[in-house]
């Protein structure tokens, strides 16, 4: 159908969705303590890019598809309550990971069957989409920025993940 003027856009629009409208749960008991649903105040759906393999023929390039890589996914960690609780979490967690110390250790059971899912709300109140992110674990936790210049902020902080797959539903 096509939209030639305001009034046919107005009819089609759904009203959007809202980026404020989301939750994150995470199911990494073993790995990351505490109910993050309403702790992590922004996130992004991580995006997914298909590296292109050259073949070179006759003097062009044919591009096939390659890889799938997945985007680092990001999100902002509200620091509530207890002052420190998420923050020590996702700390513990990294240095669980891969730990330093007489010998490097890797412990993929900090890796292995952790997901977590991020919901995005439509205007109703339903489900948008549902994206779940699978064997999940933190590359950097960013710093906990304390300034005493800074009134009425809540100290927030940024964690980068990695992945091997997601699913959305």
């Amino acid at each position: 159908m096509a939209i030639n003027s305001i009034t046919d856009f107005v009819k089609n629009f759904g009203g959007g969705s809202r980026v404020n409208r989301f939750s994150v749960t995470s199911s990494c008991n073993s790995a990351f303590t505490g109910n993050p649903a309403f702790h992590i105040r922004a996130a992004t759906i991580p995006g997914a890019n298909i590296t292109p393999i050259g073949i070179n023929y006759m003097g062009r390039t044919i591009n096939i598809p390659g890889e799938r890589v997945y985007e680092p996914w990001n999100i902002t960690v509200l620091d509530d309550k207890n002052p420190s609780a998420f923050y020590n979490s996702f700390k513990n967690w990294h240095t669980t990971t891969v730990s330093i110390g007489d010998e490097i250790k890797i412990d993929t059971s900090k890796i292995s069957g952790c997901s977590w899912t991020v919901t995005h709300f439509n205007n109703a109140g339903g489900k948008a989409r549902t994206v779940t992110l699978n064997d999940v674990w933190p590359v950097v936790v960013g710093p906990l920025v304390l300034d005493m210049s800074q009134d009425n902020v809540l100290a927030t902080f940024d964690v980068q993940l990695l992945y091997t797959s997601f699913t959305v539903a």
